[in-house]
């Protein structure tokens, strides 16, 4: 509406100076005057498409390096378990090599005595022998030597393959670790390079933004496509379960959904415009934990310009929280949570300088204070 207007009097305007300058206007200044329409409607449709494109544009790379910082997370993951795995057959290792030598120590022992005991002369032990008891004994002692000289050699023989085992394991599992060093690597260098590029656009956006008026129209364009989404979840039957205790009963009782101080205070101008803020910002740092302040269902988890990476959480009885601005999301649209969840990390996404976490409650779609639910800090 403002952008007809502002067409139609910059038309009128036109058109002034079209009349005073001639009372029958030759052709050529009309023509003149029809291709400055044209121009500035023209200006005014590209202006539009480039803040779509722009929009676009920072959607992908934020959403593509969200995806990336959950992957490093990952990969970290996978690397400490590796970690772990080598320490552990480390271990195994230096207890195998001790068998090993044990039963080598022991092996030799056993060879030793059966090499006197074979050295004797048997027969001459056996004529020596006044007493069958004594001789008995000596064969059965014999018998012994042999047996446990098998045993150990067995011993000995199934700790060698387990150590060799464990070797291959150590093998594979070194090159593993190597591999994800690598995939981890590459990864930080595509995290690095889309910030980067991120900084670009968000210069390129903001010198765009010349004038308080062209801010308080992009503003409302973000409040009205927040508006149009709450609007049709809120109608979406799939999204109408209620879960967990009743949200209307935990006023003044929600914990802090991530630990910093509230920078805005809720119903406060927004940039000196005539619109105000329907949530609060948290000041934190990059990645601190965000948490779900009750139990409920994700019925929302993607980009929206203004409030990049956002989610909700419907709460039953028309109850919502949403959560904005952050690095990435844990959290789909359908999971169940539970007060105290990790739902999301913090972050700056929506094109913003600083990392902070936007926290609104609404009500049938309309916005309440949040701070008057929330505990003391």
């Amino acid at each position: 509406m403002k952008s007809h207007t502002y067409i139609a009097s910059l038309i009128s305007a036109l058109l002034l100076v079209a009349v005073s300058a001639s009372a029958a206007p030759a052709p050529s200044h009309l023509h003149r005057i029809n291709s400055q329409i044209v121009d500035i409607k023209s200006g005014i449709g590209k202006d539009k498409q480039r803040q779509i494109t722009q929009q676009q544009a920072l959607k992908s790379l934020e959403t593509h390096a969200a995806g990336l910082a959950l992957s490093v997370l990952n990969t970290s993951h996978k690397l400490k378990v590796i970690s772990s795995k080598i320490n552990q057959l480390k271990i195994k290792a230096v207890h195998y090599a001790d068998t090993i030598e044990t039963s080598k120590t022991h092996l030799s022992n056993n060879l030793k005595a059966e090499y006197i005991l074979n050295n004797q002369s048997q027969l001459k032990t056996l004529l020596s022998q006044n007493n069958l008891a004594a001789v008995e004994h000596a064969l059965t002692y014999y018998h012994y030597l042999n047996k446990q000289r098998i045993a150990q050699i067995n011993t000995l023989n199934e700790t060698i393959t387990l150590a060799q085992q464990n070797l291959g394991n150590l093998k594979l599992s070194f090159n593993a670790l190597k591999q994800l060093q690598q995939q981890q690597k590459q990864q930080l260098d595509q995290i690095t390079a889309l910030k980067s590029k991120r900084s670009q656009l968000i210069v390129y956006i903001n010198q765009h933004i010349h004038t308080q008026s062209q801010k308080l129209t992009q503003l409302l364009n973000d409040k009205h496509r927040l508006e149009h989404e709450l609007t049709e979840l809120s109608t979406n039957p799939k999204f109408s379960t209620a879960v967990g205790k009743s949200f209307r009963h935990l006023r003044h009782h929600l914990n802090w959904p991530t630990k910093g101080k509230i920078i805005p205070k809720y119903g406060t101008k927004i940039d000196k415009s005539q619109l105000k803020w329907k949530g609060v910002l948290f000041k934190a740092r990059m990645n601190q934990p965000v948490y779900a302040v009750a139990d409920g269902k994700v019925i929302f988890a993607r980009w929206l310009p203004g409030y990049g990476l956002l989610m909700i959480i419907y709460h039953g009885q028309g109850y919502m929280t949403l959560y904005g601005r952050n690095h990435y999301l844990y959290k789909k649209a359908g999971d169940i949570v539970h007060a105290g969840d990790q739902i999301a990390a913090v972050g700056d996404s929506g094109g913003y300088q600083t990392p902070a976490l936007y926290f609104a409650i609404r009500h049938s779609t309309k916005p309440i204070n949040p701070i008057r639910w929330l505990k003391r800090s």
